[in-house]
């Protein structure tokens, strides 16, 4: 858990150069804190969630397919860096690649971040 805490507070710094990209009109750090958001209102907000939520929308290539496996690539070595297992890790990267919205959720961990990252279409 030591790890997980320890990578929580760092994701911030890691990842927002990513987030503060030009080309990104959406995928960005108000993007990131909606979903962090959300997800505290709830009273859901786990340190893998949180850290899935750092993690999804890293890489960001308008066009592409494969943003969210090479966001959950690139967050997996960032954590592996982090002293985060290898099981947390896989869970993180889980949740990463659950934001391309291709199937159902697996799980309730799943769930919760596929409707915090759909919850805008929601609002006014």
């Amino acid at each position: 858990m030591y790890s997980l805490t320890r990578a929580l507070a760092a994701a911030p710094a890691f990842a927002t150069p990513h987030y503060a990209e030009p080309q990104r009109a959406y995928h960005n750090l108000a993007h990131v804190q909606q979903l962090l958001d959300v997800l505290e209102e709830r009273g859901v907000l786990t340190p893998s969630l949180a850290l899935a939520v750092w993690g999804h929308d890293l890489i960001y290539v308008p066009g592409r397919h494969d943003n969210e496996a090479q966001s959950a690539q690139q967050f997996g070595d960032w954590l592996q860096q982090q002293g985060v297992g290898e099981e947390e890790r896989h869970q993180i990267g889980r949740l990463i690649l659950a934001t391309r919205h291709l199937s159902p959720p697996e799980d309730r961990l799943a769930a919760l971040l596929l409707d915090a990252d759909l919850s805008i279409l929601g609002t006014p």
